[in-house]
């Protein structure tokens, strides 16, 4: 995170501002990070007062990174740069943009590289946007992906700002279903957007003065031109009513609304009551002059239509009703005629399971992201599920220690409980937590985040009514744990020293050694200093109890305390499972469930930025929830290689088939969002599986070359002829390269950087990794034979790869067995010959499959093939097959300067029953390509 040294003037910040990005800049050209922050030491030396400063801080600054952000676009948004021309214009003046960059730079918790990736990725939404100044009917659909707590919020902002700048005029804010979360919403905009405090009084006497905040703050921050206005308040019911109907606002002006049926329908009726409303054939419109951008926050809650759009025999419905608040946003859309639709989730199963090819009803068409999908940045500080579940790809990875077990409390309040019922005494894991919550607020607070909010969140039940019985349990408990610490209570000393010294202590050493990279600011303490922190806090009485739900009074709006002491232990249900920002999380209890992906996981608040404190921060959880998170943190990091996967290969939302690993007792989605897409295994057992469908792209060529460059540079030399001869008693069939013993580890790994075409269902490569790495784990697949088939000609000539000279590849016939699509894709029939599949036999196995062969032939058996490999390949040896590919139809055209395209073949043993796959479900277009591709 940006952390500038204490003491600096504003001039000088400026400077270590302006010396980190040449230090950065230095480093995107290749030179090496110690090197960089040497050189502009060296230059800077003689004008900044500290030598040392600068370099410790350029030291922590300049290792911070974020994930690229990944885009998957139609072809026509690739092309639009209009953004990209607009702001290339010196007329243009970025006020609302470069007010919200100087703030955040400003902001203790966001580093300058951070901040540069917002800009550079909000850059790339706006491109694919409507282009606000055409004057013509257009509509752009998009869904903007990023982790749970990851900075969305962040992202969105940005892009509110620059698209005022970019001349939008009308911006409407959809946040979730819950006053609090709306509230928070309008809050954060108000500071980072508007530069003012909304209230009620403001809006009704405009003569009013404004109460500059945030980056209204300054002289220099002052619009120069039309100054934005909000239609909505930050109060708590501050939405659009009845009464704001008839309230006359000029745009350019945003409104921040929740998603339930009758604000939205007010919002509607405002904007058809409107003096900038138009009207054809009896509706009401905004016309294009008005360039509207709907920013969906949390897309995937309440906005999917849950109706169906089929009949009994699958056939699309002419007519159909959507539900509620899925037809009122596209009612609302359609309103007007200059429009983009932007989602932002981190749980977008539902939306990609939105059936693409619902056609425009009077709501509309529905909100699939046919035009755009893309990746937010993730920052390497933000620690997400990858991080905490040890999901980075290596076995070896650790799995961060801050999981405790929830053991007699597993079962408080749970399944079964019902409203109305009385709560008994809280169980011991939850009184442990608390006590864990006061070592973690102490420890903090001895590391000089006294004034930073403390939060623990107990999450185990949804009723309103018993989430306040249990504050008052929760209360008594620890009043008399403040009572008991304040009077020096020797059995609670010695408690809370166990704690310190059996769990922090150990925990924070682990996490030190492992995970060093978060472990920046996390100074040891001593235990004299814990204790006397923790008396303390009890005798101050700084740690309050809230219950945040519909019935309570209780308001966590942190914003009222920054700066103060403010550390809450909070007990509540919907209003926390989504969107609510829970600041400086630490203690987790949780033990509620839920029977789908996307509740499940954005109930996991513990996830995001934890400078300075992350080895304070405790999860208590039930072991069964734990693995559930575990496996949707799998699913959601698989789904994210998709969307890496297709920004490689240049699909568009609309082409490209997207799979979710499922699991056996959690639904991705509530079944009424699952309208569409199938639930499948891939199981390779018994099969000779095959690239046949490529995409004419020299770049992908390229790519693959390289994939199998690493290939045979990791298993070394090939075996000479009579090694074969010797391991398989025949002679070593044509001039092919053989290797043998190659383990299933290296071949999962090839499978997993080749690239089949997007639009290969079945014989996808990231299927096989899996695959192979499940056989593995049960034995199967761990002894390869592969081959690289040489074929020469004498009017081709050879290529180089490895130091083998290999022969220019197979050569297929367009119409005789290839056949090249007008999509830029090429279809080749087989890649293998007759005998191609048994060249890793031996002689006897060969004797035995063609007597096996004419068997079943006289028993006229289906399946001979798959038969044959069931009684003779063993499990544990599975054989890859390499194509260099000379020609086949138009692969090859106007391919210059480009690679050898490879494509490969893999014939897998039976497994006969062992290995547990994985379980996918296919989304709508992944179940079409399923269906038309040809499957050997």
């Amino acid at each position: 995170m940006m952390r500038l040294p204490d003491g600096l003037s504003k001039s000088e910040k400026e400077l270590y501002k302006a010396i980190f990005t040449e230090c950065d800049e230095r480093i995107r050209e290749g030179l090496a990070i110690q090197e960089a922050i040497q050189n502009v030491v060296t230059k800077y030396a003689r004008i900044v007062t500290d030598v040392k400063t600068l370099r410790l801080f350029l030291q922590s600054e300049i290792t911070v990174f974020s994930d690229p952000t990944i885009a998957i676009t139609t072809e026509e948004v690739r092309q639009d740069r209009w953004w990209d021309e607009q702001k290339s214009n010196p007329s243009l003046l970025r006020e609302y943009w470069t007010r919200y960059y100087d703030y955040m730079c400003l902001k203790p918790s966001w580093s300058i590289r951070a901040i540069n990736d917002i800009d550079d990725s909000t850059d790339k939404v706006m491109n694919a946007l409507s282009n606000p100044h055409s004057l013509i009917e257009k509509e752009r659909m998009g869904l903007v992906f990023g982790y749970v707590q990851s900075g969305k919020t962040a992202h969105y902002i940005g892009l509110i700002n620059k698209a005022y700048d970019a001349g939008y005029k009308i911006i409407i804010v959809l946040s979730g279903i819950h006053n609090s979360l709306r509230s928070q919403t309008q809050a954060r905009i108000d500071e980072e957007v508007l530069g003012y405090e909304t209230s009620i009084e403001y809006l009704q006497h405009g003569e009013m003065e404004k109460n500059r905040i945030g980056v209204g703050v300054g002289r220099q921050n002052e619009i120069l031109g039309t100054m934005l206005q909000s239609i909505t308040t930050r109060d708590e019911k501050g939405d659009v009513t009845k009464n704001t109907i008839g309230v006359n606002v000029n745009p350019p002006f945003l409104i921040v609304t929740k998603k339930i049926a009758t604000v939205l329908r007010n919002v509607i009726k405002y904007f058809e009551k409107s003096p900038i409303a138009d009207s054809e054939n009896g509706k009401k419109f905004i016309p294009s002059d008005y360039p509207a951008l709907i920013i969906d926050d949390e897309a995937d809650q309440a906005s999917i239509n849950t109706k169906e759009t089929r009949d009994k025999d699958g056939n699309y419905l002419d007519e159909y009703n959507p539900s509620t608040i899925n037809g009122l946003i596209r009612k609302l859309l359609m309103l007007f005629k200059c429009r983009s639709y932007v989602g932002y989730t981190a749980t977008p199963y539902a939306n990609i399971f939105i059936d693409p090819k619902i056609l425009d009803n009077p709501f509309g068409s529905d909100i699939f992201p046919r035009d755009f999908i893309f990746k937010a940045p993730r920052s390497s500080m933000y620690v997400g599920a990858r991080e905490f579940f040890g999901l980075n790809g290596d076995e070896t990875t650790p799995v961060m220690p801050l999981y405790r077990k929830i053991e007699n409390g597993s079962s408080y309040l749970g399944k079964g409980s019902k409203a109305d019922d009385l709560i008994g005494p809280i169980p011991e894991d939850m009184k442990k937590a608390v006590r864990y919550f006061v070592v973690s607020t102490a420890l903090r607070n001895c590391r000089g985040q006294a004034n930073k909010p403390n939060t623990m969140l107990i999450h185990i039940i949804r009723f309103v009514n018993q989430q306040n019985q249990l504050k008052k349990k929760v209360k008594e408990y620890y009043e008399d744990l403040e009572n008991q610490i304040r009077y020096g209570d020797f059995e609670i000393k010695e408690e809370l020293r166990s704690i310190w010294e059996n769990d922090y202590i150990p925990t924070t050493k682990k996490m030190k050694q492992y995970f060093p990279r978060y472990m920046d600011g996390c100074n040891d303490i001593s235990w004299n200093e814990i204790w006397t922190e923790i008396v303390r806090l009890a005798t101050k009485k700084e740690i309050t109890i809230y219950s945040v739900n519909g019935k309570s009074k209780d308001s966590l709006i942190y914003k009222d305390h920054e700066g103060k002491t403010f550390n809450v232990i909070v007990i509540g249900g919907d209003k926390l499972s989504r969107g609510l920002t829970l600041e400086g999380l630490t203690i987790s209890y949780f033990t509620r469930g839920s029977n789908t992906y996307d509740t499940l996981m954005q109930m996991g608040r513990w996830f995001g930025f934890r400078p300075g404190y992350l080895d304070a921060c405790r999860l208590f959880t039930t072991s069964d929830l734990y693995g559930k998170f575990s496996h949707i943190s799998m699913a959601t990091e698989d789904l994210a290689e998709q969307f890496e996967y297709m920004d490689e290969v240049d699909q568009t939302p609309k082409d490209f088939g997207l799979r979710v690993a499922t699991h056996p007792t959690l639904l991705i989605t509530s079944r009424n969002k699952l309208r569409s897409g199938i639930e499948t295994k891939r199981d390779f057992s018994c099969k000779l599986s095959q690239t046949r469908v490529f995409d004419i792209d020299g770049e992908t060529f390229d790519h693959n070359f390289e994939a199998v460059e690493v290939l045979l540079k990791s298993i070394g030399k090939p075996i000479t002829a009579e090694q074969y001869k010797d391991e398989f008693q025949k002679e070593k069939p044509g001039s092919h390269y053989f290797w043998r013993k190659v383990s299933g580890q290296l071949v999962a790994s090839f499978f997993e950087n080749y690239e089949t075409s997007a639009i290969a269902s079945r014989a996808n490569s990231k299927y096989m990794a899996d695959y192979v790495r499940e056989m593995n784990r049960v034995g199967g697949l761990t002894d390869w034979t592969i081959c690289l088939i040489n074929i020469r000609q004498e009017s081709r000539n050879d290529f180089q790869i490895v130091g083998l000279s290999v022969g220019a590849g197979i050569y297929r016939k367009e119409g005789s067995g290839v056949d090249s699509g007008a999509d830029g894709t090429v279809s080749i029939h087989t890649m293998t010959s007759a005998g191609h599949e048994y060249y890793d036999y031996t002689e006897s196995l060969d004797r035995k499959r063609e007597e096996l062969k004419r068997k079943f032939e006289l028993e006229r058996k289906r399946g001979i093939s798959e038969r044959i490999r069931s009684a003779t390949r063993e499990f544990s040896k599975g054989l890859l097959l390499l194509y260099p590919i000379a020609d086949a139809g138009k692969l090859r055209e106007s391919m210059d300067g480009h690679k050898t395209p490879f494509g490969f073949a893999v014939v897998f043993p039976d497994r006969h029953g062992k290995g547990e796959l994985k379980s996918y479900r296919l989304n709508e277009i992944a179940v079409e390509k399923d269906n038309d591709e040809l499957y050997n």
